[in-house]
Parts: structure tokens; C-alpha cells; sequence
């Protein structure tokens, strides 16, 4: 892996590091990306672009994987996975951005992530 150019999301720092998951086993390399930058639509670009290899989480261009213009590498690893809460005191007074947010949520997730249980 690290003899390969890897591109990675960053906030400002000359290292970057990966786990992968794969069952109950997991790795970590450290490693000094060819690219690196803190916007999501650049790395992919640049992923698009046969740059290197990058982590690019699948809520960002995910046609391009659909389309066959990126490919995974590693289908039988993966990278943590993030929860995301909405959390609010009650159902009266909702901020109008919170409940559209969520709704957006609600309806876009089940079409992007179609493994998901219901």
C-alpha cells in the first residue's frame, strides 16, 4: 500500500493515517500523502483524475463509483464508519434547518447506502 501515491483528506498536518477494518482485525498505516487537502470534491477530482489512492467516504460523488470511474481496491477492508445523531431537546420547537436536515436525511441516506436494514 504505502509504495502506491495516496491521497488523503487532511486537516493541515504532513501525516495522515488509515484503518481499515476487516472482521474483528484491523490495521493502521501511517504514511506522508502525495496529496492531501481538506475538501472532499478536490480529492475526488483528483481521485477521478487517476491521481493516486484516497479515501473518499461514499456520500461524496457516489456515481463516480457507480459509473465504474473509480474502482475499491480493497473490497474486503474497510474504513471506520462514522455515526451521525440529530439530537434535540423535543418535537415543539425545532429549529426549521434541523428538521429539514433531518428529513433530507431521512429520505437521502436509504437511496445512497441501499445495504442498509430498515
Amino acid at each position: 500500500m504505502l509504495e502506491h501515491r495516496l491521497l488523503a483528506f487532511s486537516h493541515w498536518t504532513p501525516q495522515d493515517t488509515w484503518t481499515f477494518g476487516k472482521g474483528q482485525r484491523k490495521e493502521t498505516i501511517t504514511f506522508y500523502p502525495h496529496l492531501a487537502m481538506n475538501d472532499y470534491s478536490g480529492l475526488a477530482k483528483a481521485l477521478e483524475s487517476g491521481a493516486g489512492i484516497g479515501d473518499l467516504p461514499p456520500i461524496v460523488r457516489p456515481e463516480l463509483l457507480k459509473e465504474g470511474k473509480l474502482v475499491v481496491v480493497m473490497p474486503n477492508w474497510h474504513f471506520a464508519t462514522v455515526d451521525l445523531s440529530i439530537v434535540h431537546l423535543s418535537n415543539r420547537h425545532i429549529p426549521r434547518v434541523v428538521r429539514l436536515f433531518s428529513d433530507f436525511t431521512a429520505q437521502f441516506v436509504p437511496r445512497l447506502f441501499d445495504h442498509l436494514p430498515d
